[in-house]
C-alpha cells in the first residue's frame, strides 16, 4: 500500500498564474467564468514546462507514489496559495500490489478470455486447478447457501445475485473453496455498479 497526497484542483488550476482572486470562501456562481478568464496560453505554457522541470529531474517520473509525483503537488499547491487559495493535500491509501501477466481460464478443455483487473488476487504460479462446485442455493452469499455441498479445495462457482462479490467470496473462503468464479447472465438483472472502498483488503483467493 502507498500512501499519497493529492492537490484538490490537480493541473487544471496550475495553469493559473498571476492572477490573484483572492480567497474562495463561499460559494460564488461567477467563479467558473472568472477562472476560465484567468488561464491563457502563456500561463499554461509555464506550468507544463514547470511540470516538465520536475519530470527531469525525477527521472522522467511523475506518477503516482513517486519523489516525482510529490513535487507536483507541492508545485500545484504553492501555485494555488500564492493565488489566494486555500489548500488542502490529504493522505490516502491505493492498492499497488497488482501484477501482470496473461491470465487464462478453461473449464472441460475449452479456453475462456479473461481480462485481469488490477485488483484481483492472483494465482501462484501454475496457476489454480481444481473441480468446480456449485453451491444448493446459486446465490452463494452464506455459508448457509453451500448446504451439505463441500467446496473444499475446490473452486467454486456462483451467480452475480443476492450481494457483494465480497459476500460471496467470503461464504467460499469459510467453506474451504480456493477459487471463485462469478457467473453473469444477461437475465441475471445485476448492474453493473463500484466496489465498496477497500473491497480488495477482504480478498484471499482468486475470483473472476
Amino acid at each position: 500500500m502507498n500512501a499519497r497526497r493529492a492537490a484538490a484542483v490537480v493541473a487544471a488550476c496550475a495553469a493559473l498564474s498571476g492572477c490573484a482572486l483572492g480567497p474562495v470562501r463561499s460559494p460564488d456562481p461567477d467563479l467558473p467564468r472568472r477562472l476560465a478568464d484567468a488561464v491563457s496560453i502563456e500561463t499554461l505554457d509555464t506550468h507544463l514546462r514547470a511540470l516538465q522541470d520536475i519530470a527531469d529531474a525525477h527521472g522522467g517520473n511523475r506518477a503516482g507514489g513517486t519523489p516525482g509525483y510529490d513535487a507536483s503537488v507541492d508545485y500545484v499547491v504553492k501555485v494555488l496559495r500564492d493565488n489566494g487559495f486555500e489548500v488542502q493535500t490529504p493522505e490516502y491509501e491505493v492498492f499497488a500490489g497488482a501484477e501482470g501477466g496473461r491470465p487464462r481460464l478453461t473449464v472441460n478443455g475449452r479456453d475462456h478470455r479473461v481480462d485481469q483487473a488490477s485488483l484481483m488476487i492472483t494465482t501462484p504460479p501454475g496457476g489454480v486447478s481444481a473441480v468446480t462446485l456449485r453451491p444448493a442455493q446459486a446465490a452463494g452469499c452464506r455459508s448457509a447457501d453451500y448446504g451439505s455441498v463441500s467446496v473444499r479445495g475446490a473452486i467454486a462457482i456462483v451467480d452475480d445475485t443476492g450481494c457483494s462479490v465480497v459476500d460471496k467470496h467470503q461464504a467460499a473462503v469459510d467453506r474451504g473453496a480456493v477459487g471463485l468464479l462469478v457467473v453473469n447472465t444477461a437475465d441475471s438483472g445485476s448492474r453493473p455498479g463500484l466496489f465498496p472502498p477497500g473491497y480488495y483488503r477482504q480478498l484471499r483467493i482468486p475470483w473472476g
